[in-house]
């Protein structure tokens, strides 16, 4: 039995998704209890802790139930070597999250892997919970960067768009997209699924691009329901 596929949209917080997704007249601190209410898990992107502020992890609790789940996105401001105390601080503030966090996502599609750290950005980043990076399809970092991630079981992230399955590796692995055609969308979570099976992982798609990102989501956990996914 693996554990259930993770579907949802990268945040929620947008304003161009009124009238699209969010009634016009809903008060904007009402949003995530009505997310909450569609999707049982979120990809929370960093720019949602303004300031590295986690007092409103308390308030999602109170919006969701048991079950939910966060991916949280580390913000970029806190990837750099210098920065490792203010991270220290803001993953023991993400605690707050009363184990709902089912792991971290560090995009380091716009970083010099080799001015940050990487090594012990990542030992500590993996050290509280599964992790996943999003790095340039391009292989930057090579065979050193595949060494440290195998060596931290750090998983890398699958644009689906850009190849037809997901690297092997890691404790969390992170399918990120916007397409809305259900034909990918069976791939995907067919995909995820396998990769659930043989690695004995977590799992989840995040949809972007607007406020069709939730169309997509809500299309693709109607398609995970019908496969038992």
């Amino acid at each position: 039995m693996t554990e259930e596929l993770m579907v949802g949209t990268v945040g929620w917080d947008y304003d161009d998704w009124i009238d699209g997704y969010y009634p016009d007249d809903m008060p904007q601190d009402w949003r995530f209890g009505y997310y909450s209410n569609d999707f049982r898990s979120v990809l929370v992107p960093g720019d949602h802790f303004a300031g590295g502020d986690l007092s409103m992890t308390r308030e999602w609790l109170e919006d969701c139930d048991a079950s939910f789940r966060f991916v949280v996105e580390i913000p970029a401001d806190l990837l750099p070597d210098a920065r490792r105390e203010p991270l220290t601080d803001f993953l023991d503030g993400l605690e707050g999250l009363d184990g709902r966090a089912a792991g971290y996502y560090i995009d380091l599609r716009a970083e010099d892997v080799d001015k940050i750290g990487l090594n012990n950005l990542l030992q500590l980043v993996a050290s509280r919970g599964p992790l996943c990076v999003n790095v340039p399809s391009t292989g930057a970092g090579g065979a050193e960067l595949d060494n440290v991630l195998s060596r931290f079981q750090v998983g890398r992230c699958w644009s689906p768009d850009e190849s037809s399955a997901p690297a092997t590796g890691g404790r969390l692995m992170l399918a990120l997209t916007d397409t809305q055609d259900p034909k990918n969308q069976r791939h995907i979570v067919e995909t995820l699924e396998d990769w659930m099976k043989q690695t004995g992982g977590i799992a989840g798609v995040f949809f972007h691009g607007g406020v069709s990102a939730t169309k997509a989501a809500s299309q693709t956990r109607i398609i995970a329901e019908m496969l038992g996914v």
